[in-house]
């Protein structure tokens, strides 16, 4: 999957920066380390990168499905793109069903793994963004371990949930752009907004927008940026806007609207949106 790239320098980015960075990791001491201890365990000699020699592949797969990424001309052969791999749906915990039970449909906020630093502005732009428009908000993060299922009010703080079973309660999720966050979104049909950062996010990002799903955010979600939003309908305020004067007025339009973001991210005739099916 590939984005793409714009500016004065990108072409020598693409062209010698980001292989050097492909050979770095793929030579990375410690990774090697690891790799061969566990070669040599199978009695097989050690190798020198990361990167598995063509004789070596068996079969190739790619973990998503065909109308979110379609094969490139660039690709290896042999590709077999299986959809999503999600795990199947969980429950929630007791207290996170008793909480949404009386604030539903919340935005929901998740960082990822960033550093903790970038999580604390991150989640103190998210809280001023809810209070601005008076909506709950979910904060989602490993980096909230230590506070455990923290209720405050219409905000609740958690280390970690089922993901799944959270985005079916939910009316939009604000993230990185990480491949799980961004399917869990597809699967439960909701609108997601994207602030990416590095690796893959990017690219996710513009598949997200590309298939009217969601929208990529490059600043921050402050109290001001939501004032100016939902007044302009830019970026996220479009679909908070929508939120506001469409979701807070009943369940069955939530449920419709999550039925027509379903149906614009499978593309007719592409096969199943995930692994195991299309979400009901």
């Amino acid at each position: 999957m590939r984005a793409e790239m714009s500016g004065p320098l990108a072409h020598t980015y693409a062209k010698y920066t980001l292989p050097a960075l492909h050979r770095r990791v793929a030579t990375d001491p410690k990774c090697l380390s690891e790799i061969n201890s566990e070669r040599t365990a199978w009695r097989l000699p050690p190798v020198s990168s990361c990167i598995p020699r063509e004789e070596w592949v068996v079969r190739r797969f790619a973990l998503f499905p065909d109308w979110y990424c379609s094969p490139a001309e660039d690709w290896p052969g042999n590709v077999e793109l299986v959809g999503f791999p999600l795990p199947g749906p969980h429950d929630l915990d007791t207290n996170v069903r008793e909480w949404l039970k009386e604030h539903p449909s919340p935005l929901v906020f998740t960082p990822g793994t960033s550093p903790t630093g970038h999580v604390d502005h991150f989640f103190d732009q998210a809280l001023l963004c809810c209070r601005a428009l008076g909506v709950p908000g979910v904060l989602l993060s490993p980096r909230l371990a230590d506070a455990g299922v923290a209720i405050h009010g219409d905000v609740l703080r958690l280390a970690y949930v089922e993901l799944g079973a959270l985005m079916r309660h939910s009316a939009l999720l604000i993230h990185h752009g990480g491949i799980g966050t961004t399917a869990r979104a597809l699967e439960a049909g909701i609108p997601q907004i994207v602030s990416p950062l590095v690796y893959d996010q990017p690219d996710n990002a513009e598949r997200v927008r590309a298939r009217t799903v969601g929208e990529i955010m490059t600043g921050e979600c402050s109290a001001v940026e939501a004032s100016r939003w939902m007044s302009s309908k830019d970026l996220l305020g479009e679909l908070t806007y929508f939120y506001v004067n469409n979701f807070t007025q009943s369940d069955r339009q939530l449920e419709q609207y999550r039925q027509s973001m379903l149906a614009h991210a499978r593309a007719p005739g592409k096969g199943e949106l995930f692994s195991g099916g299309l979400a009901s």
